[in-house]
């Protein structure tokens, strides 16, 4: 009787600390969302609509993930093996935009990040959060909503439905001890 008791015990244990947070592999997942549906991607390619989209993105054991988008293919197209250029300085090219994202916004930047985050900053990095987010154990899951673009090189805002020119995604997740823990580059398309 006594050995059954412990074997619970160990199990309900085991089974319990395996699903910690502290136990997670960092990670991140991305997702693109338009009119509710997911949009999947053919070769890191995705043709959407001229209409406004979402970003989901959901993170695993990190405190957020960094988020390059631009007209310029050169972090889309950069080799797995390679290291991100000025990587050491991401941290200092992040871009503040509005809490929450109440605008609806993405800027475009070559060479500058956005935090995509559902906390504060406790090391001083300008923070990006989601429109959304909804929390699990071990993992959230924040919601960006995309409905026009800046282009942060001369502040010119365009609408979704007015966009011509592909636009790159470059996910980055950076651990604690500044490693990259993942990375995920995405083309979009416009039909």
């Amino acid at each position: 009787m006594k050995s059954n008791i412990f074997i619970l015990l160990l199990s309900s244990f085991l089974i319990h600390s395996s699903f910690s947070p502290s136990m997670v592999k960092p990670r991140f997942e991305v997702e693109v969302m338009q009119d509710d549906d997911y949009v999947d991607p053919d070769n890191n390619i995705i043709e959407l609509q001229k209409m406004p989209f979402t970003l989901r993105v959901k993170v695993y054991g990190l405190n957020g993930v960094y988020l390059n988008a631009s007209t310029d293919p050169s972090l889309f197209e950069l080799p797995g093996d390679k290291t991100v250029p000025e990587f050491e300085f991401i941290s200092m090219k992040t871009m503040k935009t509005e809490a929450q994202n109440s605008d609806k916004d993405l800027i475009l930047a070559k060479g500058y990040y956005s935090y995509l985050t559902d906390s504060k900053s406790d090391d001083g990095i300008e923070m990006h959060t989601f429109n959304r987010v909804e929390k699990g154990d071990g993992f959230y899951t924040g919601y960006l909503d995309i409905e026009k673009f800046t282009k942060r090189e001369d502040g010119k805002t365009l609408p979704v439905t007015k966009m011509k020119e592909p636009v790159y995604l470059f996910f980055m997740g950076i651990d604690a001890d500044g490693k990259e823990m993942g990375r995920y580059a995405l083309k979009l398309e416009w039909r």
